[in-house]
């Protein structure tokens, strides 16, 4: 730590998994933190103030709100946090908030000109992801995008048993969907990924597996971003075992090892001759062995056919903590970009009323 946010206070509202995570990184990246959490019995970090309810905060001591709540009390908590500072700096885990709540969330940021909030996101400008942009545009000179696949899979069963939280409006939307689109502006030029937000959900393209425990617990959408053919696949449930839905693992995620616990992130860019493949921390045991946490290994394969790989090493949650706040405090950020969240909602709307399949998972029991 080298002093350069020691006078930065912190303020992260709700101390469960997320919040616990995000207070012990701004710890360490040398921010002064405190903490609001109406659990009595929740014990805090030395060092580390704590307050019952925001409104016990001094608010003219915080820099930046940090909202870690669950995703029903996002907007709720903001409304109060806007009741103490209009003119606030806040930082929103993911999704901003509830379906139902865009409308309001939308008058709620228009109603405050001087508000700057942003929506967690450790991807989209990440130098993992413009390394794969880069070693694409190496391999293949000239050679325009044809496909991009990001699949995002992990075994939450364990979590949601816990007491981790489930998402009941979106399933399998509201999880790691987030950053999968976040991946996909960060590949596409600005116009196409707008094209792809916008785009209608057309018969034949999403695929879901339903489920009693996480309403929707996988989910396969192949689509179009202009030329560009999109494919983004997710699982809540590890390998879904879906022979015949169409909703299994795509094929090309055979290639790649899992992490502990079902975890698999990957994100291909393929040009005609070329193509590129990130594994994002946890990466599973690869020919080079286990990686240490933090590492992110990269598979290109060139025109002539030929396998290389290469690590990046990227604190992916710290590093955007470190940039989202920077950008927070001197006004950079305005509003967040919510078309992210309403294509979750058009997704998951479309799965649960229009894409029903015959046949479906039963309860994940674990």
């Amino acid at each position: 730590m080298n002093g350069e946010f020691d006078a930065v206070h912190v303020c992260v509202v709700g101390y469960g998994v997320v919040g616990t995570l995000h207070t012990r990184l701004l710890t360490g990246l040398g921010f002064r933190v405190s903490v609001v959490e109406r659990n009595a019995a929740v014990w805090l970090p030395d060092g580390v103030r704590g307050w019952r309810t925001v409104e016990d905060v001094p608010a003219d001591t915080v820099d930046v709100w940090l909202v870690c709540t669950p995703t029903e009390d996002h907007l709720r908590t903001l409304i109060r946090v806007l009741a103490l500072d209009p003119a606030a700096r806040v930082l929103l885990e993911k999704p901003a908030c509830r379906t139902a709540e865009i409308d309001r969330m939308q008058a709620v940021l228009a109603a405050h000109p001087r508000l700057r909030v942003a929506v967690m996101d450790q991807y989209r400008d990440s130098a993992v992801i413009a390394r794969v942009r880069e070693t694409l545009r190496t391999l293949a000179p000239g050679e325009p995008v044809r496909r991009i696949r990001v699949a995002f899979s992990k075994d939450r069963r364990l979590d949601v048993r816990r007491g981790r939280f489930v998402d009941r409006d979106h399933g399998v939307f509201g999880y790691e969907w987030h950053h999968m689109l976040a991946i996909l502006g960060g590949l596409l030029p600005p116009a196409r990924y707008g094209s792809y937000l916008a785009r209608p959900v057309a018969s034949g393209e999403l695929r879901c597996l339903f489920d009693e425990q996480f309403v929707i617990s996988a989910a396969l959408e192949k689509t179009w971003a202009g030329p560009v053919q999109v494919e983004l696949f997710s699982t809540v449930v590890g390998d879904p075992a879906a022979a015949g839905t169409g909703v299994g693992a795509p094929a090309w995620t055979a290639d790649f090892p899992l992490a502990h616990g079902g975890r698999q992130r990957l994100v291909r860019v393929e040009s005609e001759s070329a193509h590129v493949t990130a594994e994002l921390e946890p990466v599973g045991q690869g020919p080079d062995g286990p990686l240490p946490r933090n590492v992110h290994r990269i598979t290109a394969r060139t025109p002539a056919g030929r396998v290389d790989r290469s690590h990046v090493t990227e604190f992916l949650m710290s590093d955007a903590l470190r940039r989202l706040i920077t950008l927070l405090r001197d006004g950079s950020v305005s509003t967040p970009d919510l078309r992210t969240l309403h294509r979750i909602a058009l997704l998951s709307s479309h799965a649960l009323h229009v894409g029903r399949l015959p046949h479906a998972v039963g309860p994940s029991t674990g």
